[in-house]
């Protein structure tokens, strides 16, 4: 066997390895955000509840804030977004190894 078809072989062998890791990844934060995402969700609407019972205005405000910084910024968003990422890295990389292998 020549070297380059040996170097090729070890890249789609490598590339393959990858594509097995982001599944594994993508797998392990899709269970992750089903079972942590509804109790984070949870606690949040006991937090927005709270903040309307609690007279002191300041602490009222900073648990809206709270929330505010916990469901309208990119912290839940990017977590959420995170599979389709590694989805899109791993049609990346089997596209590679297509390459790689012709």
């Amino acid at each position: 066997m020549n070297s380059q078809k040996k170097c090729k072989q070890q890249a789609i062998a490598s590339l393959q390895n990858i594509v097995q890791n982001e599944q594994s990844l993508n797998e392990d934060i899709n269970r992750l955000l089903l079972v942590n995402l509804p109790a984070i969700f949870n606690q949040v609407e006991t937090i927005e509840y709270l903040s309307k019972q609690i007279s002191d205005e300041q602490i009222a405000t900073e648990l809206k804030n709270f929330n505010k910084q916990r469901i309208g910024t990119a912290y839940l968003d990017e977590l959420i977004q995170l599979p389709a990422e590694i989805k899109k890295s791993e049609q990346a990389t089997l596209k590679l190894i297509e390459r790689v292998h012709s």
